[in-house]
C-alpha cells in the first residue's frame, strides 16, 4: 500500500493525471486500517521498539522533508506544475481553501506518512500508558470519553469554529505561516476550543449513549 501511495503521487502529480490520484484513497486510508489488524492480532506486540522509532523517523522525517521547498528546488520550475503556487507538498494535512493542492482528499503520501509516524508514537508509549490506565481515574475519564466519542468526531470542528469566529475580529488567528506567534497560540486555541467541546458534549452527548431501560416487571 506504501508502494502504491508513492507510485500513485509520482505519476498522478507528475503526469498532471489528477483523477489517478484518488486511488490514494485505497492505499493511503486502507493502510491504517491494516495496522489496526496487526494491533488486534498481536503481531504489533511481537515487533521491536526499533522498529516504530523506524516509524517515527521515516513517517516524521518524510513529512517534514516532502512539506519543505528546498527539498523540491532541484526539480527547477516545473514543481509548479505539480504543486501549483507552492512548489511542493502543502503543510496543512486538513482541505482548505489557502492552498492550491490538498493533501487530504484525494489523499497524498504526506498523509500516509503522518499515520505511520503516529501509530509509531502511539506504540511507543502504549506500555507507559497501559500502566497509567491501570489507576482508576485515567481509566473512568477513558471510558467516559469513549462513551462521548462520535459526539467528539463530529463536533470537535465546529467546536474551533467558534472559537476561530470570536478570535477573528481581533486580529487573532489570521496568521497562515508557522511562525512562533503562530506555535504560542496553539494552547490557546487547543484550549479554548475544549471548552467549547465540552459544552456541546454536555448538551448532545447524551444521545449518543443508549437509554438504560428498568426491567421488565
Amino acid at each position: 500500500m506504501a508502494l502504491g501511495a508513492i507510485a500513485v503521487d509520482v505519476v498522478g502529480f507528475g503526469a498532471d493525471l489528477h483523477l489517478l490520484r484518488y486511488l490514494n484513497v485505497a492505499f493511503v486510508l486502507l493502510h491504517p486500517h491494516q495496522f489496526g489488524h496487526f494491533y488486534a492480532d498481536g503481531t504489533f506486540g511481537r515487533l521491536p521498539r526499533r522498529v516504530f522509532w523506524a516509524m517515527v523517523a521515516v513517517g516524521l522525517g518524510g513529512l517534514v522533508l516532502l512539506t519543505t521547498p528546498w527539498a523540491f528546488e532541484p526539480f527547477g520550475s516545473a514543481r509548479f506544475d505539480r504543486f501549483p503556487g507552492i512548489g511542493h507538498y502543502p503543510k496543512s494535512l486538513l482541505g482548505t481553501d489557502v492552498e492550491s493542492v490538498s493533501n487530504a482528499y484525494p489523499p497524498t503520501v504526506c498523509f500516509l506518512l503522518a499515520d505511520i509516524w503516529s501509530i509509531g508514537t502511539v506504540m511507543l508509549l502504549r506500555p507507559t500508558l497501559t500502566r497509567w490506565l491501570e489507576h482508576l481515574r485515567p481509566w473512568k475519564a477513558t471510558i467516559f470519553l469513549n462513551g462521548v466519542i462520535m459526539t467528539l468526531f463530529l463536533w470537535h470542528m465546529t467546536a474551533y469554529f467558534i472559537v476561530l469566529l470570536a478570535l477573528w475580529p481581533l486580529g487573532v488567528g489570521q496568521q497562515q505561516d508557522t511562525t512562533a506567534a503562530w506555535w504560542l497560540l496553539r494552547p490557546v486555541f487547543i484550549g479554548l476550543s475544549a471548552l467549547v467541546l465540552a459544552g456541546i458534549v454536555a448538551l448532545v452527548g447524551r444521545f449518543e449513549r443508549p437509554v438504560r431501560r428498568s426491567p421488565a416487571t
